[in-house]
């Protein structure tokens, strides 16, 4: 295939250019549309759906305790014992252990008002103390207003595991505060059940106290103890508008990474339900979909300019031939020849390269014409072109310039090497093989130099003279400058 001029290869990077960014902004305007569905579906279906399912299992694995310890203040047994003066500590040992065993909880507890003891299934574990600053949640739960707390503590009775308290305030039928009772579950056995949400959702759950700071959580991102209010990792102010029966929806970055988030509150515990989804992996099927299209975009652009190129570039280019090139001898034309000698000479002028020109012509052409016809005659100077641009260096120009004459640049050439190289042309035509006798030609040449101050035309009249001369003195030689000798 033919290597496309300048123009034309404006032209086609253009259609390339925009065809491929035609398919890209479609393929871009619906990545975003796509993307804004994707985020829609997050925030107002998978993330209420499963926040309102998560709060469901929550209600039976941690809100259980609170009613089961809610359960436990209101018990008569309990209140009668407590009311009875204590005397058999079996006796609440033996219910301590009945509630750990019916409802599955680590340990089952009462601390007594009376007494200060610390009642646990194996019996009494201590006696509490105001200056003991691991009993001082007790005077706490005593003088708080609300019936119970959630408290995270060392768990004494169980090797100081880390344990979710639910401390039940107990008061006696006439409103008398007798102590506090309730369940305990371990940490790490609620972080099983966060686990198992997060496993079975594949979100990310943790929960916050009203201060913003998380509570309990499984992730290592995202450890107990993270002050979000304080960080500003998660929008807190806008989250603590949630409530049990409405839902609030976050959107926020950390790192790169886009969260929505799904907050809301459990009365039950009195913290912060919050379940998180990262929204990368649902985007990464658009996001390969919107790559793919790209390339498609640019490859059926290519295919479309590769098309048009076969279909209208070769016509373009044979036009372009057809200016530029002689039909018959293909080589240059003259209007190819003009411009290519003012080119040169512009150069020329600037640099002061050495140029030579020859005015090449057939002799006795006329007499192949009449005798063997135009076949042959063409035939002639179809095989004299192919000797002059065999006999010619790379940068140098052969071309047809009218009838049976030719021109021929030589660059970078003096007139005396000039001389010498037509010369050798001379007697290249005279041995040339030429397939029929009849069709074989001698060659006259005028040869001429640029000279500073000459024009195209003045150069090519001093050729045309000098080619002149070998004529008028008997052909079949090369003649310079064209000045009489």
């Amino acid at each position: 295939m033919d290597s496309p001029s300048r123009g034309s290869l404006r032209i086609y990077v253009i259609l390339v250019l925009l065809l491929a960014a035609g398919f890209a902004a479609t393929s871009v305007a619906g990545f975003f549309s796509s993307r804004q569905s994707i985020r829609d579906q997050i925030v107002l279906q998978e993330l209420p759906l499963t926040a309102d399912t998560i709060y469901s299992e929550i209600q039976k694995d941690l809100i259980r305790p609170v009613f089961v310890s809610s359960m436990m203040a209101t018990d008569t047994f309990l209140r009668d014992w407590v009311i009875q003066g204590e005397k058999d500590p079996t006796q609440i040992a033996q219910y301590l252990r009945d509630v750990q065993t019916r409802f599955g909880a680590v340990t089952a507890f009462f601390v007594s008002d009376l007494t200060h003891r610390y009642y646990y299934p194996d019996g009494v574990l201590k006696t509490v103390r105001i200056d003991e600053p691991r009993d001082i949640w007790f005077w706490r739960v005593r003088d708080m207003r609300t019936p119970y707390e959630t408290n995270v503590d060392f768990d004494m009775a169980h090797g100081d595991d880390l344990t979710i308290f639910i401390n039940y305030r107990v008061f006696d039928f006439h409103g008398k505060f007798l102590g506090a009772a309730g369940i305990g579950l371990t940490v790490a056995m609620v972080k099983d059940f966060v686990r198992r949400y997060e496993a079975r959702y594949n979100r990310r759950v943790f929960f916050v106290d009203p201060h913003g700071k998380v509570t309990l959580s499984a992730d290592k991102d995202r450890p107990a103890g993270t002050d979000l209010a304080a960080s500003g990792a998660l929008p807190w102010a806008r989250a603590q508008a949630a409530t049990a029966q409405s839902v609030v929806s976050l959107d926020y970055f950390q790192g790169n990474v886009h969260y929505w988030s799904s907050v809301r509150y459990l009365p039950e515990l009195k913290w912060f339900l919050v379940v998180e989804k990262d929204e990368g992996p649902s985007l990464e099927g658009i996001q390969t979909l919107l790559w793919l299209n790209l390339g498609l975009s640019v490859g059926v652009a290519l295919v479309v300019v590769i098309v048009f190129w076969f279909t209208t570039g070769g016509y373009q280019r044979r036009l372009e031939r057809l200016a530029w090139t002689d039909p018959l001898t293909g080589l240059a034309n003259r209007q190819a020849l003009q411009a290519r000698l003012e080119s040169v000479v512009k150069l020329a002028r600037t640099t002061g390269e050495p140029l030579v020109l020859g005015m090449v012509d057939a002799d006795h052409f006329k007499a192949i014409n009449d005798t063997y016809g135009h076949a042959a005659g063409d035939e002639t100077l179809r095989n004299l072109a192919v000797l002059l641009k065999s006999g010619i260096r790379d940068g140098d120009v052969a071309g047809r310039w009218g009838g049976e004459e030719f021109l021929v640049l030589l660059r970078r050439c003096s007139l005396s090497d000039g001389e010498g190289r037509f010369r050798t042309l001379l007697q290249r035509v005279d041995d040339g093989p030429w397939e029929r006798p009849e069709t074989s030609v001698t060659i006259s040449a005028g040869v001429a130099s640029f000279e500073p101050g000459d024009t195209v035309e003045g150069w090519i009249g001093r050729a045309d003279a000098a080619l002149y001369r070998a004529k008028e003195t008997g052909r079949h030689r090369v003649e310079i400058r064209g000045e009489p000798q």
